[in-house]
């Protein structure tokens, strides 16, 4: 539903533009939803990017762990 809302947003830009409007009437409950759509695909996004660093720093700490385990076994 969210390339429907963003779809229909862009059109009615595209119009605008071509009859050189300054503002367009979008219904309220399109935009809410919008921005609702919009607020949930970055919140998904922030713990993509959280799950990555957390992944990230355990991976640097078991390369740690085994580097010290190299060392005491050499």
């Amino acid at each position: 539903m969210t390339e429907t809302l963003i779809e229909r947003v862009q059109e009615l830009i595209d119009r605008a533009k071509k009859l050189r409007m300054k503002s367009v009437a979008i219904p309220v409950s399109e935009l809410e939803e919008l921005v609702r759509r919009c607020e949930v695909d970055r919140a998904d996004r922030l713990v993509l990017a959280a799950k990555g660093r957390l992944n990230a720093e355990q991976d640097r700490a078991l390369e740690k762990l085994a580097k010290r385990l190299y060392a005491l076994w050499r």
